[in-house]
C-alpha cells in the first residue's frame, strides 16, 4: 500500500528502443516511468491497463564545462570535483545530488578542462579539492536541457599544512 494507493513495480528491459506489451495488468490507471544512462527520467501518467502505442520521452541530460586553474592561473592537470545542488533562495545551503554521490577524480584534465556530464536540469555549484591548494567552490550555475553547456572556471588558492 503506497498512500492508499497500491504500487506496482515491474521492471522491464527494453530491446531496440521498444517495449512491445507489457502483459498481467489488472484494469486501472497507472504512471509509467522510464530511465536510461544519460537520458532524464521519463514519465507518463495516467495510463489505463491495455492502452497501446504509450510513449515516454526521455530528453538527453546536460552537463558543465569545468576549468580549473592554481593561484598564479596555471591550468590544474589533477583535481577533485563534488557536484551539490544550489538552492537560489539559500545560498548557504547545498544539497546532495542522487545521481553523482561520489568525488569525481579528474587526474590528466587537457588544460584544466573537464566535462561533467549526466546531469539533470537544476542548479548547481562545483566543490574542488587539489594536492596543495585550498578547497573552493564555483559560482552556481544552471544547467539546461537542449542548450550550451554552462562554463564555470574555479580558481584554487595556495593551501597550507599543520606539521608536528
Amino acid at each position: 500500500d503506497h498512500g492508499g494507493e497500491q504500487l506496482v513495480v515491474a521492471r522491464v528491459e527494453v530491446v531496440e528502443d521498444r517495449l512491445r506489451e507489457l502483459v498481467g495488468l489488472v484494469e486501472g490507471q497507472y504512471t509509467l516511468t522510464a530511465e536510461a544512462e544519460s537520458f532524464c527520467k521519463g514519465e507518463k501518467k495516467p495510463v489505463q491497463a491495455g492502452e497501446r502505442n504509450a510513449q515516454i520521452v526521455c530528453e538527453k541530460q546536460g552537463a558543465v564545462r569545468v576549468y580549473v586553474t592554481g593561484h598564479n592561473g596555471q591550468a590544474l592537470r589533477r583535481f577533485v570535483l563534488e557536484i551539490k545542488r544550489f538552492f537560489p533562495g539559500q545560498p548557504e545551503n547545498f544539497g546532495h545530488v542522487p545521481e553523482k554521490q561520489y568525488p569525481i577524480e579528474v587526474s590528466n584534465a587537457r588544460n584544466g578542462m573537464y566535462l561533467l556530464d549526466g546531469l539533470n536540469p537544476e542548479h548547481y555549484v562545483l566543490q574542488v579539492e587539489a594536492p596543495n591548494y585550498a578547497k573552493n567552490y564555483s559560482e552556481a550555475f544552471q544547467v539546461t536541457l537542449g542548450g550550451e553547456f554552462p562554463v564555470v572556471r574555479v580558481q584554487l588558492s595556495a593551501g597550507g599544512g599543520i606539521v608536528g
